[in-house]
């Protein structure tokens, strides 16, 4: 069952760690009747969880949007269990944000500012998608990340008419490397594009799953990257390109 603890959990790894924008030092919380859609980004890339839930407005007011500070979201992550959220309370004010359970409860102060409306960046349809084994994808980019340059980053490529993704890092220090991964099934125009290994790597750790789903348009947009065993998945992860001249 997806869990609050489990958005959290997926979540943290890509909050900002910067004070220039505190409104991205946290968790973005949409409450709506039927579910709360979170998020986190620090400009490089963006995890979205989106909770399916029957909130029982009892204040009668409009669902709030907040953003709750990275170490509320940590301290609600000790409390929860992955099992028995439905007596989890919820009271937001103006200012603060109280979580309660049983005889537990955290209450934190909101983050101030507005979230920057992420939902444009994220793509609703792809030059090529493809569906490859988690763990042999991020093994390969691990070891992938020892031969990259100290920006860390590496060339992708998904083949779907070979059916074939190919991952290359090269160094002057260190030596290169290439993988070949089987695709497990794959659709549209072979694209290319370097990323990050370390912010790719994060997202797979993060999947928990046995297979998982890269969708791709060209080298400077985004690429989506979530979990390919459940046909409507919570969580998605989008790794901003790394532009080369």
């Amino acid at each position: 069952a997806h869990t609050l603890k489990e958005a959290f959990s997926r979540l943290a790894v890509s909050i900002a760690q910067t004070e220039a924008r505190p409104e991205l030092g946290g968790v973005n919380m949409i409450f709506s009747a039927e579910e709360v859609r979170m998020a986190t980004t620090d400009g490089f890339r963006l995890s979205e969880y989106v909770l399916p839930v029957k909130w029982q407005n009892t204040a009668g007011d409009e669902y709030p949007t907040v953003i709750i500070p990275a170490a509320a979201a940590a301290a609600m992550n000790q409390i929860l269990s992955d099992a028995g959220e439905r007596d989890l309370s919820v009271t937001v004010d103006e200012a603060q944000i109280f979580f309660s359970r049983g005889e537990t409860s955290v209450v934190s102060r909101l983050v101030a500012g507005t979230y920057p409306d992420y939902k444009q960046i994220i793509p609703s349809s792809f030059a090529a998608t493809a569906v490859l084994d988690r763990v042999a994808l991020e093994r390969a980019v691990r070891l992938a990340g020892t031969f990259s340059p100290a920006a860390g980053d590496m060339s992708l490529v998904v083949s779907p008419e070979e059916k074939v993704c190919l991952i290359d890092a090269a160094s002057r220090e260190r030596g290169s490397n290439s993988t070949r991964i089987e695709l497990l099934s794959a659709e549209g125009e072979r694209q290319e594009v370097f990323l990050n290994t370390k912010y790719l790597s994060d997202g797979l750790a993060r999947c928990g799953t046995e297979r998982v789903s890269l969708g791709l348009s060209g080298p400077t947009s985004p690429v989506l990257l979530k979990p390919a065993d459940e046909e409507e998945s919570p969580y998605l992860y989008l790794v901003m390109p790394i532009r080369k001249n």
